[in-house]
């Protein structure tokens, strides 16, 4: 029997086309049922069902697009996103800068785990009422919740030439890492891309309003029909295929942040060696870090590889709580149960050794 390949290939081209549609038809559906106003849907309105928030602009697109970003400001602060009341977001002066007078500035920059949160004993509090520190030197803390290591190295950049002498200390948390590659997270934020293997900034989308961004900003191609598959917790537990998949993405991700951050930590050292500032690097440790199996945690892994090739002191805030922990229970006297924070003990222990750190610096 002659086969009639004219007509398998029209055929197959029919089914084909069919299918596209079909799915095509299915995915318009969904979105309706996930971005329209329909009460009876609003269960599947959960970034997390759709995205990585470590990872993916999609999962902040979809919080503050379904109006579950309780974070979200009026507008957006020039070149780092958003400030806090220590400091100037215009002029980046620091309300205690008439404190320094001819004392020693440190700068101490970071995110909420640098800025502590309203209910503890920060590092500013405990530095400074210190005479042994407080009659040679005065701490000013530029530390700022949801900063990434991109904001903390734009802010850094931004003032530390405002200052004689200063001792920096670039505080960060292991999952500040994550936060560069993304231009919005609670808020529109500055971003770094690569482009010939160097660091290429963006700050145009900060002089509209960051619901604007969003409104502007689609996440672009995707199907989140097939989002919510590929995150679905009882799918990846029963198919390999949807595990292997999520295994990948991640490894990519991860691959991307290390190349990112390498380049971004580079221009901090190189611009206070350049200016022979003495630092060292406060690194906080969450939750995960503490789960994570040893040697698993690629964040700790690159941190500890980038100081030691590169030879920059560090403060392990992990070593500092494992050296003054009792027991296992006694880890709630370090972290702010839910909220992860670390506690006023905790932050009193990293302040005596800052201290200690500060004062064998070059000009002391």
């Amino acid at each position: 029997m002659k086969i009639n390949f004219k007509n398998i290939l029209i055929n197959t081209t029919i089914f084909m086309v069919s299918l596209l549609l079909c799915f095509g038809a299915a995915e318009m559906t969904f979105r309706w049922m996930i971005f329209g106003d329909n009460k009876k849907f609003a269960n599947l309105r959960n970034p997390g069902d759709y995205a990585d928030w470590n990872s993916e602009y999609v999962y902040w697109y979809l919080l503050t697009k379904w109006n579950l970003n309780g974070y979200l400001p009026a507008f957006s602060v020039p070149l780092i996103g958003w400030v806090t009341p220590r400091y100037n977001g215009l002029t980046f002066e620091h309300i205690e800068d008439k404190a320094v007078g001819e004392k020693r500035p440190v700068l101490l920059y970071g995110d909420s785990f640098s800025s502590c949160v309203d209910s503890t004993v920060c590092f500013d509090e405990f530095l400074n009422a210190d005479s042994s520190f407080s009659q040679k030197h005065h701490l000013l803390n530029f530390g700022t919740g949801g900063f990434g290591v991109d904001q903390i190295q734009l802010l850094m950049s931004k003032t530390v030439g405002k200052y004689r002498k200063p001792f920096v200390v670039l505080g960060f948390l292991t999952f500040d890492l994550d936060r560069a590659n993304m231009p919005f997270r609670d808020s529109s934020k500055p971003y770094y891309t690569i482009e010939h293997d160097s660091l290429q900034l963006h700050t145009d989308h900060l002089n509209i309003t960051p619901r604007e961004f969003i409104e502007q900003q689609s996440p672009g191609f995707t199907f989140y029909m097939w989002r919510k598959l590929l995150f679905n917790p009882y799918l990846n537990e029963r198919f390999e295929i949807l595990r292997k998949i999520r295994v990948r993405r991640d490894a990519g991700f991860t691959k991307e942040k290390i190349k990112l951050n390498k380049l971004i930590l580079d221009k901090v050292v190189a611009q206070l060696q350049a200016a022979n500032i003495d630092y060292v690097f406060l690194v906080f440790s969450c939750y995960d870090d503490f789960i994570t199996p040893p040697g698993k945690n690629w964040r700790e892994n690159f941190i500890k590889e980038y100081t030691t090739q590169n030879q920059v002191p560090v403060i392990w805030a992990k070593d500092i709580m494992y050296r003054n922990l009792k027991n296992n229970d006694d880890i709630v006297n370090f972290f702010i149960p839910v909220d992860g924070h670390p506690t006023s003990k905790f932050n009193r222990l990293i302040s005596e050794e800052l201290i200690r750190c500060i004062k064998k610096s070059s000009f002391e």
